[in-house]
């Protein structure tokens, strides 16, 4: 069997389960697509999913992967960078799994990178997943602490906030390494250094350049905390619309950051069926019922939005872009 025929098979199969998902939620009255209405009876329930999508899910998110590459010494454009960045949206609503948009946007750079450079390129690629899932377990934990005495008298979310902590912690010490650790005494460098994983140690030099690009790293940090906890209030406002009921802040940022992260999981476009499945039993575990529908709403809504990066596609293709593409030694 061919590698093509190989990826066009294995896609079928992880897009009819994915649907298969969506069915089973549907007959099973889980899943109610009349949810949607919702926008019919509070019409800044759309607007504030508009405002979210272009301010931090594009603009914000830009900032962000744009800050990496400069601390990789890599000078794309800020305006170029957004245009890749809604590129990027669009194959994620296009593509299997929640990371296709970051395949495109990796294959575009890639290509007009210098020697040496094609490294760091995917290294943003992967860390801007990374910084992005920091920030929401940062957002988590600061909650969790904040509020700890009220959430330890819940066995469920007592437990919800240490795997989020837990999650924090891991995430934190990865980074301290990278940034703090004393060169001579670089654990990772000398398991990288066998022939099996010796490949992956250019990646790993590449990451190091964020020792001397401190700054860069901590910006798009912030920039990750303030779009993680934006998605999480429009989670909250659209799950209190549709349930009519007071539902916790805090109660609901001990579920959100772990069903948010299943939709990263690449089955499907966007989280498709993995997203529906993982918020309708992990807010089930907090009391907030319909998570399926929670987020069949933003997730329908995102999805429209981002097949308006079809037309930054379209005209990328009659753009030479490694002529927007610079490298700092």
């Amino acid at each position: 069997m061919s590698e093509k025929l190989k990826t066009m098979v294995w896609t079928s199969l992880k897009l009819a389960v994915a649907f298969g998902m969506i069915f089973w939620m549907i007959k099973s009255g889980k899943l109610d697509m009349a949810s949607l209405k919702v926008f019919m009876d509070h019409p800044w329930a759309l607007f504030a999913c508009f405002v979210y999508w272009l301010f931090f899910g594009l603009l914000c998110g830009s900032t962000r992967w744009f800050l990496l590459l400069r601390g990789l010494g890599i000078a794309l454009p800020y305006f170029q960078a957004i245009r890749l960045s809604l590129i990027g949206l669009f194959f994620n609503s296009a593509m299997p799994g929640a990371v296709g948009g970051d395949v495109i946007k990796a294959i575009y750079i890639s290509k007009s990178a210098h020697h040496g450079q094609k490294g760091a390129t995917l290294v943003s690629i992967v860390l801007d997943r990374v910084v992005g899932l920091y920030g929401l377990f940062t957002f988590a934990a600061l909650v969790s602490i904040v509020a700890w005495n009220g959430l330890s008298q819940n066995p469920i979310l007592s437990h919800m906030s240490q795997i989020v902590l837990f999650l924090f912690g891991a995430i934190t010490l990865a980074f301290a390494h990278v940034l703090f650790h004393p060169k001579r005494f670089d654990v990772v460098d000398k398991v990288l250094s066998v022939s099996l994983l010796r490949k992956f140690r250019g990646l790993y030099h590449s990451l190091l350049r964020y020792r001397e690009a401190k700054s860069s790293l901590f910006l798009a940090w912030l920039i990750s905390i303030g779009i993680q906890g934006a998605s999480i209030l429009l989670y909250w406002k659209i799950a209190e619309l549709l349930t009519e009921q007071n539902i916790g802040f805090v109660k609901f940022c001990t579920a959100a950051p772990l069903a948010i992260l299943a939709t990263a999981i690449p089955l499907a476009p966007g989280g498709l069926g993995v997203g529906h499945v993982a918020f309708e039993r992990i807010l089930a575990f907090v009391g907030v019922d319909g998570g399926a529908n929670i987020f069949n709403v933003v997730f329908l809504t995102s999805m429209a939005f981002n097949f308006t990066g079809i037309i930054p596609y379209l005209m990328q293709s009659k753009v030479k872009l490694h002529a927007d593409v610079k490298t700092n030694s």
